[in-house]
């Protein structure tokens, strides 16, 4: 989206490539200050703070430059000695255009960086969930790689996550294992060529969480692909917390298991409930939810008992007589983490 890059261009930031003449008239409007990149809200969006955001600025140039013939459309928001190399890096991985041209707005040592420079880049267009039936084709970004090594592995979901009590990621350490799938690709392209590729993985079916490595020239890249999803429901109950986990669909799943602590926590044979009682070291508490051999790692808040006890009194005022003992109805209701339960519960009363 164009016009939403250039609004975003168009907020008072304190970077290197930002027009100053920009900068200076936007900074002197009445209320305006400059765009605290590294300030967070992930109290409120639950997204982190963008801190370097040229990572993002580049991008979104290189793609609009594939089309542009002259950098005029931006040379307002930004400086033009860092349009015009991006232009020319735009054109010559793109195969755009006479070469001799891009290369006098770099300059010879520019030009060979951009030679000698190595990209195995996975696209951000690529699906990080998929139902467990869906094609897995991942986009990748390929330059000055002429052959590259294709690395899958099926990950052991309720092994790892029984061990680490974390979500699994791309730092995942995979020295000494075997990879499940591998295979090599081989390409003939010039090394200033980057050209956008559809990998096809074929063998990634049902569900499970897979790593998939890619590793050419010296360089390396890596992706987590997740097939399938469980997801719980829970409530308290006078008994503990209640759960049910359904899978992507929001169906039951009448035999998953909850692991927590060592244990296995099944579901009970008429109402399919899983039942974890009340703690007493209440506080954040990691789970595995396992349905077959698939496997995901959540959390919930476990709860001490707390009980509360109230009544509500009545006595005849008739019967309130000096000297006289007077007949005092009570009616007890007594709640285990606002359940009501049966006051039968209580002893020594």
């Amino acid at each position: 989206d164009r016009e939403l890059f250039i609004e975003y261009l168009n907020l008072p930031r304190n970077t290197h490539y930002m027009q100053p003449v920009l900068r200076d008239s936007l900074i002197r409007q009445k209320g305006a200050q400059y765009i605290q990149l590294g300030q967070s809200f992930q109290d409120r969006i639950l997204v982190p703070p963008i801190r370097n955001e040229e990572t993002l600025v580049r991008d979104f140039l290189l793609h609009f430059f594939r089309e542009d013939d002259n950098i005029d459309g931006f040379v307002k928001y930004l400086r033009d000695t860092y349009l015009k190399p991006l232009l020319a890096e735009a054109k010559l991985v793109n195969g755009i255009g006479n070469p001799e041209k891009w290369f006098s707005l770099l300059g010879t040592s520019r030009v060979q960086a951009l030679k000698d420079r190595i990209d195995i880049d996975f696209l951000p267009q690529n699906p990080t969930l998929l139902k467990p039936g869906d094609a897995v084709n991942l986009k990748v970004a390929v330059k000055n790689v002429d052959s590259l090594l294709i690395k899958a592995y099926r990950i052991n979901t309720f092994n790892y996550y029984t061990r680490n009590l974390k979500p699994i990621d791309t730092a995942l350490n995979l020295d000494g294992l075997s990879a499940t799938w591998e295979r090599t690709l081989e390409f003939d392209t010039p090394p200033l060529r980057r050209v956008e590729r559809i990998l096809k993985f074929p063998e990634l079916k049902g569900r499970g969480v897979f790593v998939v490595d890619l590793i050419g020239n010296g360089r390396s890249s890596r992706t987590l692909v997740t097939k399938g999803l469980l997801r719980m429901l829970e409530k308290t109950g006078p008994a503990g917390h209640e759960f049910r986990i359904l899978d992507g669909r929001n169906q039951p799943r009448p035999k998953a298991t909850l692991w927590m602590n060592g244990k296995e926590y099944v579901p009970g044979k008429e109402d399919g409930v899983i039942l974890v009682p009340y703690s007493n070291r209440p506080g954040r508490q990691g789970i595995v939810l396992k349905d077959g051999e698939f496997s995901v790692f959540s959390n919930f808040q476990h709860l001490a008992e707390r009980y509360e006890l109230r009544a509500g009194l009545h006595v005849d005022r008739e019967a309130l007589l000096r000297g006289d003992k007077a007949t005092v109805t009570v009616r007890p209701v007594l709640r285990l983490n606002g359940w009501k339960v049966a006051p039968a519960l209580l002893e020594e009363i």
